[in-house]
């Protein structure tokens, strides 16, 4: 997205801490980094780190995920689960628990992808003990039995158990 007369409107009516650059900028981080526009992506969220901590739920999750992105890419794969876990309790502790399992599939990618699949099994358990309770629940928390699919999906690959992945990606 580029820095258009858009943007420039927008400063001068609402300011740089409006609701509406807070909301828009974890959009537009995850545009930038889709888009390999790390440093872009990097700035966004320097900017805006109350984004992760005072905003709606939804820019908060994707907020979270794109720093956890750039920082395994950037830094370290711990330096990024870390970011998550300290994320992740902060979700729980406001009752969030769609953002939570959003983190922790995140965490159980991030585990996968660096070979730690006994880690991943454990992150993988406590996803489905948040998400237990939540099993039949509609409106936005209907994403969480479509997310653990992913997650558990992704994990039975791992394990090498792709006729398990498959039954879990056609129940989704």
């Amino acid at each position: 997205l580029s820095r258009g007369l858009g943007d420039v409107y927008k400063r001068q009516i609402h300011g740089r801490a409006s609701t509406c650059a807070n909301l828009s900028a974890a959009t537009r981080c995850i545009i930038s980094y889709e888009r390999n526009r790390i440093d872009e992506a990097r700035e966004l969220l320097a900017k805006r780190q109350n984004n992760r901590q005072t905003s709606a739920p939804q820019p908060m999750i994707w907020a979270t995920l794109c720093r956890a992105r750039l920082d395994l890419l950037q830094d370290s794969a711990e330096a990024a689960l870390a970011l998550l876990d300290r994320q992740k309790s902060y979700f729980r502790s406001l009752g969030l628990d769609r953002g939570a399992i959003y983190l922790g599939a995140e965490q159980v990618r991030i585990l996968l992808v660096g070979g730690q699949v006994q880690a991943a099994k454990t992150a993988m358990e406590q996803l489905e003990a948040i998400a237990l309770p939540l099993a039949d629940a509609c409106g936005f928390a209907g994403e969480i039995p479509i997310v653990i699919g992913l997650a558990r999906a992704r994990l039975d690959l791992a394990l090498g158990d792709g006729d398990a992945a498959l039954r879990g990606a056609e129940a989704l």
